[in-house]
């Protein structure tokens, strides 16, 4: 296994602690009541982007915005 250095946990703690950009999308809904959905509740799981770290949401977004940008290609 791979030790983080000081740099590595140093930068983790700033991700987590900084709030995703404005510009970025993520699903912030609530997450309905349902079959198998009151586990997630329970856990203290309402909304999705509570699934992921900072850092996994923030890097989805920024990749669900350049991903947005791209125009269609019709064949």
């Amino acid at each position: 296994m791979c030790k983080r250095s000081n740099f590595d946990v140093e930068l983790i703690n700033l991700i987590e602690k900084s709030p995703i950009p404005e510009n970025l999308w993520y699903p912030q809904s609530k997450i309905p009541e349902g079959v198998n959905k009151r586990q997630l509740i329970l856990a203290g799981i309402k909304t999705p982007d509570q699934f992921y770290t900072r850092r996994a949401l923030y890097a989805m977004s920024f990749l669900w915005q350049e991903a947005s940008s791209w125009t269609d290609i019709k064949d």
